[in-house]
């Protein structure tokens, strides 16, 4: 029994792990810690930067987070909601970015398996 209550509960400690590493995202724009929030970066994904909405392959992706993150200063970030699909093979988080140039909400789109996850859309929008 004891045994079994162990698996059960490193079960949930990785599952608790994984949900705290995306939702960690919203820190690591805001330190604009490019390493950690492109690391799950699809190879095609949607970002979204004000009013400019666009697919890009990943290299793009990470060049227009980039800029933006320098034009605005980012200062703190936190989340504010998450969601899933019927499925669970998609899901997004949403959050909020204050910045020297004023706040943005943050849109994070998730596709794939707890351990198997891609960032599939992110998205900039002012307050």
């Amino acid at each position: 029994m004891k045994y079994l209550f162990s698996i059960v509960l490193s079960i949930f400690f990785i599952g608790m792990g994984q949900a705290q590493n995306i939702s960690g995202y919203f820190k690591d724009i805001a330190k604009k810690d490019l390493s950690a929030i492109t690391e799950k970066f699809s190879e095609d994904m949607e970002v979204c930067v004000n009013d400019s909405q666009e697919f890009m392959d990943k290299a793009e992706a990470i060049a227009a987070v980039k800029s933006f993150l320098n034009e605005i200063e980012p200062i703190s970030g936190s989340e504010l909601h998450q969601g899933s699909s019927k499925t669970k093979t998609s899901q997004y988080r949403v959050g909020q970015l204050k910045s020297a140039k004023g706040n943005f909400r943050v849109f994070i789109y998730i596709e794939g398996e707890k351990d198997d996850f891609e960032i599939v859309g992110l998205l900039f929008n002012p307050e």
